[in-house]
């Protein structure tokens, strides 16, 4: 017999899954000298995702205040570099370094080796059920137009 919980419980297993991830993933990064956002920048750089700090804000939810400092520690590190576009001058892009692209295949083999042992309890056929239902939650969350629900209700678009 399935187990019927209210709507909301939803929402609070999300946020405990995701906290638990935050916490289990960052402790990847102790002696790597990075944190998880600046893995997760580093990381969407190398797939082409983020070029410019705007891309930041989007990806990772980050005001760019806070956008701006994480690029000031990743170029610190020799890990990014700032350049100014080539086709709007106004717009510094951010591109890896050699060094940040070392780091990006330093680290992934570890993350991958964690999310084997994450998932190791689960079926091939679960695994990939899990995964369908989370894109197709993502996606609903988005909307058919790509913008955020809340965002919609509020009338506002990105």
């Amino acid at each position: 017999m399935a187990i019927v919980q209210p709507p909301e419980a939803m929402g609070l297993l999300l946020r405990e899954a995701f906290r638990a991830m935050v916490e289990r993933l960052g402790h990847q990064f102790d002696n790597m000298d990075l944190g998880l956002s600046q893995w997760l920048t580093l990381k969407l750089m190398g797939l082409g995702t983020i070029k410019c700090i705007g891309d930041i804000n989007r990806e990772l939810g980050l005001t760019t205040g806070a956008s701006t400092r994480l690029v000031d520690q990743l170029e610190g590190k020799g890990l990014i570099a700032r350049q100014r576009s080539e086709t709007d001058r106004r717009v510094v892009e951010i591109a890896l370094t050699a060094r940040g692209d070392e780091m990006i295949g330093a680290m992934q083999p570890r993350l991958t080796l964690l999310w084997k042992e994450q998932l190791s309890a689960f079926t091939l056929e679960e695994r990939n059920q899990l995964f369908s239902l989370l894109l197709r939650l993502r996606d609903g969350l988005r909307g058919a137009d790509g913008c955020p629900i809340g965002k919609r209700m509020l009338g506002q678009r990105e």
